[in-house]
């Protein structure tokens, strides 16, 4: 995400769609429980106007990547804030993934998350869920 702001310009000239994984790789500060507010992320303005100019997704993938949170119930809250955010902003422009088979996480449990995303995060709104783990990603790749 830091690099977003330097990398825009660009990114608005490319013949292609761009699809950033893990969140868009935000540094995050240490936890303070609650996460940060997102706009204090370095490339977090430039990643909001990027998501809105259509071209630009960002994929919901390995928390436990980014996340500076404890991991003891797997649900990595300091993202939470920038979760809803993104979901705020662009919700077509997000899609989920597992990031399987979580290399050098080998026997990490998601499902603690997934579940969080899928029933807290998007407040329990059937259609955003269908959007960011369906419909996003068939509107995105393709598909029957």
């Amino acid at each position: 995400m830091r690099t977003l702001p330097a990398l825009e310009p660009a990114v608005a000239r490319l013949p292609a769609r761009l699809v950033l994984d893990h969140f868009a790789d935000p540094a995050m500060p240490p936890s303070n429980g609650s996460g940060p507010d997102p706009y204090s992320l370095d490339g977090f303005p430039a990643l909001a106007r990027l998501l809105r100019a259509g071209k630009t997704w960002v994929k919901l993938s390995a928390p436990y990547r980014v996340s500076r949170a404890s991991p003891a119930d797997g649900l990595y809250r300091d993202l939470d804030p920038l979760v809803r955010e993104l979901l705020r902003i662009a919700p077509d422009r997000l899609v989920y993934g597992s990031d399987w088979p979580h290399t050098r996480f080998e026997g990490l449990d998601v499902r603690p998350w997934t579940a969080h995303l899928a029933d807290d995060l998007t407040g329990g709104d059937d259609r955003l869920r269908d959007m960011i783990f369906r419909d996003n990603a068939l509107a995105l790749w393709g598909g029957a």
